[in-house]
């Protein structure tokens, strides 16, 4: 099977705390080649979760509790398999929409958009981004939104062949889908 870049983050954040650590170079192969031969356990507890959520959903009575089960299988998924997470990023943004809740629906969207742009999915990511309406956001969406904003179009401008200062690429673009309303002001 092959491994995620986020599950290889994570392997190399078991590496940083061992290097913190390490009294000796032999000390840090030794906790480096534990927790690579620890990654088969690692997948294992994760296809655990997964399944145990899968055997939740189907048993889910309300749609809220629907929503939070397809929201909880997209974070497992999220740095494990691509597809999957989009999936269920789909299924929260329907569910969310048949529970009237578009401000909830938008969040998914910005994530969606970001999970995309993850992947190397920018064009799909920006028609995903379009579709946000900025006005109807809580602030924990605009976040969202604003993250995947800043992800999207930085990705396009570090790969972009334009010679130059790359990262003032983006700034067109962001302010073309910005609205006036789109500003969060933090309350005192």
């Amino acid at each position: 099977m092959k491994l995620s870049p986020r599950l290889y983050a994570l392997l190399l954040l078991c590496v940083n705390v061992c290097i913190l650590h390490a009294q000796n170079l032999d000390s840090l192969f030794h906790c480096l080649d534990l927790a690579i031969d620890n990654t088969p356990n690692y997948i294992a507890e994760k296809e655990k979760r997964i399944d145990d959520l899968k055997k939740k959903v189907l048993h889910a009575r309300e749609l809220s509790e629907h929503y939070h089960l397809a929201r909880s299988l997209y974070q497992e998924y999220m740095p494990f398999v691509n597809d999957s997470a989009i999936v269920y990023l789909q299924e929260c943004i329907r569910l969310s929409e048949q529970m009237g809740n578009r401000s909830q629906a938008d969040e998914c969207r910005s994530l969606l958009a970001l999970q995309c742009s993850n992947t190397g999915m920018f064009d799909e990511a920006q028609v995903i981004l379009q579709e946000v309406n900025t006005e109807g956001l809580d602030s924990i969406a605009l976040g969202k939104y604003y993250e995947a904003c800043r992800h999207v179009f930085g990705e396009l401008a570090y790969y972009s062949r334009v010679p130059g200062n790359l990262s003032n690429l983006c700034l067109p673009h962001c302010l073309l889908i910005m609205t006036p309303y789109s500003v969060c002001v933090s309350k005192t």
